[in-house]
């Protein structure tokens, strides 16, 4: 007896809808915007509140030493709204897997939305979830 339920692809969404990144480079070309992947050694943020951007102060001085930082990037995200941010963690020494980036993606107060659409995406086969949209 084959438990089929094993080798279903999850299902997150009505109608069997799952995010890929197809869709996101779909919108990046026809509204003419930049793809953004993170290195090997980097962390992207996405900063979406102010109560996020403390979360993601604190949580850096704790993790800081762990990432090993070579540097931080912070812009102003996409949206432009103010609070909103970009921010790119590079460590000096550290590799990222991409479940590894995800969960302390969201440890650092990413938005959490995006975070666990990168985690179906990851359970869906996709490799590249992690990305930043950013005009040209």
């Amino acid at each position: 007896m084959t438990e089929e339920c094993e080798l279903e692809k999850p299902q997150y969404f009505p109608g069997g809808d799952q995010p890929t990144t197809k869709t996101v480079l779909e919108r990046a070309k026809k509204e003419g915007l930049k793809v953004v992947y993170p290195g090997p050694h980097d962390l992207q943020i996405d900063i979406d509140s102010s109560a996020n951007f403390r979360t993601f102060g604190d949580h850096l001085s704790i993790l800081s030493k762990y990432l090993d930082i070579d540097k931080v990037l912070i812009t102003g995200s996409l949206s432009g709204e103010v609070g909103h941010y970009h921010v790119t963690i590079t460590s000096k020494s550290r590799y990222f897997s991409v479940s590894e980036r995800i969960c302390l993606q969201a440890l650092l107060g990413s938005d959490l939305k995006r975070e666990v659409l990168g985690f179906i995406m990851t359970k869906n086969g996709e490799s590249k979830p992690t990305l930043f949209l950013e005009k040209k």
